[in-house]
């Protein structure tokens, strides 16, 4: 399969900005029953959460500052948003990104450096390879 980049089928996926949003957990818990409390329920063993139904396996995200990180995504130039969860530890990654048809220009950039890699990656070799003949035919005499 040919890989013909066209404006007609490519995009452009930019990522300009990402957000972590550190320990929800710990946020929720702070904004739901108030830091002083939740200080205390560490000291002693934690806080405690009845899961009503085991909704998801992540910890939710308060919507006003979901609404923030759009927001900010939004006036830095982004029109698309990624969202990761990290396993290790209760937060979640926003990658913001400018997602628009690829221009001539954009095409000629990325089909030009590819290019570009290509003879170098030649030269590289046809220079490994003079010295290993140079290698070979000194082993010889």
């Amino acid at each position: 399969m040919k890989n013909n980049m066209t404006v007609d089928n490519t995009i452009v996926v930019h990522l300009k900005a990402d957000v972590c949003t550190g320990d929800v957990d710990f946020d929720m818990y702070s904004d739901v029953l108030g830091q002083d409390k939740v200080d205390a329920a560490y000291e002693e063993d934690g806080v405690r959460t009845i899961d009503k139904g085991g909704y998801l396996e992540g910890y939710p995200l308060k919507i006003d500052v979901l609404k923030k990180i759009i927001a900010d995504l939004e006036n830095q130039g982004c029109n698309y948003v990624s969202i990761d969860y990290n396993c290790d530890h209760p937060d979640y990654t926003f990658y913001g990104v400018d997602v628009h048809s690829a221009t001539e220009e954009e095409i000629d950039e990325v089909v030009n450096k590819d290019k570009n890699e290509r003879l170098a990656k030649a030269e590289k070799l046809r220079k490994d390879a003079e010295k290993l003949i140079n290698e070979a035919n000194n082993l010889e005499k």
